[in-house]
């Protein structure tokens, strides 16, 4: 990919499968895309390559470097759409329906963020040796179970928050600063079967 060992960046045009290019005019996308590799470092020593449509030179390898890390706020919350949340088990095949199925999980995911604050507050005053967070599979099981009440229920909404709030606090995770934990490389067979078998569902 790199022209030498040493290289850091690189500019390269890809274009699509010649299988694909009919596809892609019909969308109107473009036949071709100009985009920069950039091998950066971390940490572990470890080389990792970003791909971006960034082709200015004036933005460096640090610079992107300190971009990938200011995202992967955005990345873990991929996730936690993907896997807490199913988001791809959608109700239905119509636009309509991923749409909405869509949309309800941005939702929920932001009540949840809401509602998790007093008890994310509790946690940030404790003494403790590590900083301690509420565990979203916990609260993402909470609010499953209790959203009705609190959105569609003529109960004291108060008291229904009080009762989450308390959930919410009953299994924090511990927040280690700098822990870094090694990559697993996992077939796609084994990352299947666990997609199929053994991940809990929250939704």
């Amino acid at each position: 990919m790199f022209e030498s060992a040493d290289a850091a960046s690189r500019i390269a045009t890809i274009t699509p499968h010649h299988m694909n290019s009919k596809r892609m005019k019909e969308l109107g996308l473009p036949s071709e895309l100009r985009v920069r590799f950039v091998r950066v470092m971390l940490k572990t020593g470890e080389p990792e390559i970003l791909v971006t449509s960034l082709l200015d030179d004036g933005i460096t390898t640090d610079d992107f470097k300190e971009l990938y890390n200011l995202r992967w706020g955005i990345e873990t919350y991929y996730h936690t759409l993907k896997s807490h949340l199913t988001l791809e088990n959608f109700t239905g095949k119509t636009s309509e329906s991923v749409k909405q199925d869509f949309y309800a999980m941005v939702f929920l995911s932001g009540l949840e963020s809401v509602l998790v604050a007093e008890a994310q507050d509790v946690l940030d005053t404790k003494n403790c040796v590590h900083q301690q967070r509420v565990n979203r599979a916990v609260s993402f099981n909470v609010l499953k179970n209790n959203v009705m009440q609190l959105l569609h229920s003529k109960e004291d909404i108060a008291s229904v928050i009080a009762k989450m709030t308390s959930l919410f606090l009953a299994s924090p995770l511990a927040s280690r600063k700098e822990r870094q934990v090694a990559r697993k490389v996992v077939s796609p067979n084994k990352s299947l079967s666990y997609q199929r078998r053994r991940r809990k569902i929250v939704f």
